[in-house]
């Protein structure tokens, strides 16, 4: 197990690199959303893992929303990234909490 990637399936070799990469990959892509769509701090821009995924991927294919979760609580316990408590609906009408930028 890396920082990012959480090796349940017991990968060995080039797959567990590959995936270990893409999950830094996906982590990327998401603080960088952040950084361009929000400001530090404002609870006023908030997103749900379901609009990072919707968003963030708009012009590559979009990863499972497992993976986006798993990648935004990673950036949450990096410090980048905060819960907030609030909620938006999701695409198939069930609440999802929202973060916010971290304050620097």
């Amino acid at each position: 197990m890396t920082d990012t990637h959480y090796n349940t399936t017991h990968e060995t070799g080039q797959r567990l690199l590959d995936l270990s990469a893409k999950a830094q990959s996906q982590e990327a892509i998401i603080l960088n959303f952040f950084q361009a769509n929000s400001i530090p701090g404002d609870k006023y821009s908030r997103w749900s893992p379901s609009q990072i995924r919707a968003e963030a991927w708009v012009l590559r294919g979009q990863p499972e929303i497992t993976s986006v979760r798993r990648a935004m609580t990673n950036l949450t316990s990096k410090g980048l990234l905060t819960k907030t408590d609030h909620k938006r609906k999701g695409p198939f009408d069930h609440w999802e909490y929202t973060w916010c930028l971290s304050e620097a």
